[in-house]
């Protein structure tokens, strides 16, 4: 019983870590220190969760649907 709850406690928790990794987060490194850290608190991780969750190729900056070479 332990040897299956123990790894599934552990995903759940780095689960945030896991998605930015899989994602190719470039603050993938930021989100493992947060998750780790902070973590614990259901703040920290819903805000890790939320932060590996954000678009990884969007500035922000009203440069959506531009393509390269676009101008």
């Amino acid at each position: 019983m332990e040897l299956i709850l123990v790894p599934l406690i552990l995903g759940s928790y780095f689960l945030p870590t896991i998605i930015a990794v899989q994602r190719d987060h470039p603050s993938s490194d930021a989100i493992f220190f947060l998750n780790l850290l902070l973590g614990i608190t259901v703040i920290g991780w819903v805000v890790a969760l939320l932060w590996s969750l954000l678009s990884v190729g969007s500035s922000g900056k009203g440069g959506a649907g531009r393509q390269e070479g676009d101008g």
